[in-house]
């Protein structure tokens, strides 16, 4: 399940028909911690986490109902919530530049530490390793909330 990976489902029947399954199926009690928002033709569905767990990792499914040929097709992909997009960016952007500094400047600075340019490299890979780790632990945890909503929309796509 990766993220800004499209997904396509394939529907029989026509778009409303392929919408109002779908609401239907969420609507079930199988399917209760699936929020889904619907406008038009798209809908978005993020999983409802229980009480004192908090995820900003969370994936929250973006799609739209695209009439074809052979039916309708659900065409979508999982993304996290725009802030967290921008947290990752402006943290990964800070981390870079405090390697970058450390490594670009000379090894023998006066009034510095002998050691202090590689104590400044290691420590920035460490950070930069953390910050990986939390990032790759946020999205491995929202793996099972991803593959819950494709099967509720397969569900969907599969009644008749």
């Amino acid at each position: 399940m990766i993220w800004f990976w499209k997904y396509v489902v394939q529907f029989r029947g026509s778009r409303e028909e392929s919408i109002a399954r779908l609401k239907a199926t969420l609507s079930t009690e199988k399917w209760n911690r699936l929020v889904p928002t619907f406008s038009g033709e798209r809908i978005k569905i993020y999983h409802k986490l229980p009480a004192l767990f908090a995820n900003s990792w969370n994936p929250i499914f973006d799609g739209q109902f695209v009439q074809s040929s052979s039916g309708t097709r659900l065409v979508g992909y999982f993304r996290v919530h725009w802030f967290v997009f921008v947290f990752i960016l402006v943290f990964l952007g800070v981390c870079l530049f405090q390697l970058y500094d450390a490594w670009s400047q000379p090894e023998v600075m006066p009034g510095m530490v002998a050691g202090w340019r590689e104590h400044n490299i290691s420590f920035s890979f460490q950070f930069l390793g953390f910050f990986t780790l939390i990032n790759i632990l946020g999205w491995a945890i929202g793996i099972p909330y991803q593959r819950r909503m494709l099967a509720a929309i397969q569900e969907a796509a599969n009644n008749r």
